[in-house]
């Protein structure tokens, strides 16, 4: 389970585009088993930055596997 905020959903790329969280999830994890909670918020600490190149909102993350999943 992903729980984020606003800032995250509402970031924006330079020109205007916002942040495709959840396609950019699937294209980075799509070839992978299912990623921990780890993966999810490394990659996005990473990505996110990326396409924003300036975040103007605070952004918290939490993310959670069932206990057993990892």
């Amino acid at each position: 389970m992903l729980l984020v905020t606003d800032g995250l959903v509402e970031a924006r790329s330079p020109d205007g585009v916002f942040y495709p969280f959840v396609s950019r999830l699937r294209h980075h994890f799509a070839d992978h088993p299912a990623p921990g909670p780890a993966d999810v918020i490394n990659f996005l600490n990473t990505d996110l930055p990326r396409h924003t190149h300036t975040l103007h909102d605070d952004v918290p993350m939490l993310a959670i596997a069932p206990h057993g999943a990892i």
